[in-house]
């Protein structure tokens, strides 16, 4: 009998060795990293002005009309706000209600990337947005994780500081293989990351491709979620489906977010996840006759956010001769288009004398603008794909600022001026010659009439 048993174990060492021979190995190795080479889809050019409402819906009018408002750090009461719907220069107070959502700053943040191989080049492009979104989080006290999930979940970055998670580099940490959807092994280890920080508010954002319409996450970890006060924030790139995605959002507490037609910006994220308010209002002038509402939520103390949508219908040649007096304004044609400021060094986020004698002839055309209405001026800052991503994120915005710094002092007081900065997202050019990266080493200037 030991003579068998001693002859069965070599028998099926034999039998392994040559399976492994084979590459018919019974366990797959893990692919640390992976070479991301994925088909192309398009993917928007972000443009989101601060101080604007995103996701517009007019789909209900004239009963109602709901947008979703960022305010991010700002500390507005929407409860003391008044919303005014200007109809073509008849303006009226309307009533509105609101749903409130965010994630205190100083929060412990996971985040959960989804690299299945749906996400195509959306998983190259999410690389670069969490890096650039996990800059905004530096200096508010708070840690951040990160969780990749394919056909198995991963937890590629344990709990760090974002300075710290911004000298990684995205392509160096392992991803899973791209073969299959693990969400709800990744969510089980997101929460369990929380439950390692439980002195401290928590919250889970996810980016992903779509939904999972037809699917049924473990109500399990919904609970864990909730007894935990963990929100779950989604942010998608499809269309949206009000799936299992979407049902996890809403019991947790978090946001859904469907990618708006401008795209997202790390900007733009951490302004919905800080504070934001999914405002519904009830317009007076419920005629379809193709009028255009301006409506702005004005706060107490100057705070507006603004937003416009064309009514239903056709609209009348008495109401457009009518829409042409009461805008006689017209904005030079040379701020009508975004201005670039380049950047042609490696590494440089300094003004050079030829830019500062280009930013002075700019300036010069602010002069043509008059004194009594305001303007926006938003400056966003850009690096090419040469060096770590942390180091381009840091470097864009350092562009941004020098722009914002020179600018300032110079062009009067009636401008509201805002950066933003996005590191290697948003090229002008594809990043595959010298003179490519050098194009998209910049910062844009665009400015926008804010008092229409």
């Amino acid at each position: 009998m030991k003579f068998l048993r001693c002859s069965y174990s070599i028998f099926a060492v034999i039998a392994l060795l040559f399976l492994a021979c084979a590459g018919k190995a019974p366990i797959a190795e893990r692919e640390p990293v992976r070479d991301i080479r994925l088909p192309s889809i398009e993917i928007p050019s972000h443009d989101w002005h601060p101080y604007s409402f995103i996701k517009l819906d007019i789909s209900h009018f004239p009963d109602s009309v709901s947008f979703l408002v960022p305010l991010g750090a700002n500390s507005l009461d929407i409860r003391s706000a008044t919303l005014i719907d200007d109809v073509e220069g008849w303006a009226e107070e309307c009533e509105f209600s609101f749903e409130e959502y965010g994630v205190p700053l100083g929060s412990n943040i996971v985040i959960v990337e989804d690299i299945s191989a749906s996400m195509g080049d959306y998983v190259a492009f999410t690389d670069k947005l969490v890096w650039a979104f996990v800059s905004t989080l530096v200096g508010h006290g708070g840690e951040v994780a990160l969780v990749r999930f394919g056909e198995y979940a991963e937890t590629t970055v344990d709990w760090v500081l974002p300075d710290s998670f911004l000298n990684l580099t995205p392509e160096e940490l392992p991803y899973p293989l791209d073969r299959g959807s693990d969400f709800a092994g990744a969510l089980d280890q997101a929460l369990k990351l929380t439950a390692r920080r439980q002195s401290s508010r928590n919250a889970i954002v996810l980016f992903s491709d779509g939904d999972f319409v037809g699917e049924d996450l473990p109500v399990s970890l919904i609970e864990r979620a909730r007894w935990n006060n963990v929100s779950v924030n989604v942010f998608i790139y499809a269309e949206d489906l009000r799936g299992a995605l979407a049902h996890l959002a809403e019991e947790t507490g978090g946001i859904y977010m469907v990618q708006p037609e401008t795209g997202f910006s790390a900007q733009l994220v951490s302004a919905i996840i800080a504070k934001s308010y999914r405002v519904r209002y009830y317009p007076k002038h419920t005629e379809e006759d193709g009028a255009l509402h301006r409506v702005s939520l004005n706060f107490p103390g100057g705070g507006r956010y603004r937003g416009e949508f064309r009514a239903p219908g056709t609209i009348s040649r008495d109401r457009i001769d009518i829409v042409a007096h009461n805008n006689p304004f017209v904005m030079p044609d040379e701020l009508l288009r975004t201005t670039i400021v380049p950047f042609d060094s490696i590494g440089n986020a300094e003004l050079l004398p030829s830019t500062a004698r280009f930013l002075d002839d700019y300036i010069s055309l602010f002069e043509k603008l008059p004194d009594t209405l305001r303007f926006s001026v938003r400056i966003s800052g850009y690096a090419c794909n040469l060096g770590p991503a942390g180091i381009n994120i840091r470097l864009s915005r350092r562009r941004a600022e020098a722009v914002r710094d020179y600018l300032s002092p110079r062009i009067g007081g009636n401008f509201d001026m805002q950066i933003a900065w996005h590191g290697e997202l948003y090229p002008l050019n594809s990043n595959s010659t010298d003179a490519d990266r050098r194009a998209n080493r910049r910062a844009e200037i665009k400015v926008e009439l804010l008092d229409k």
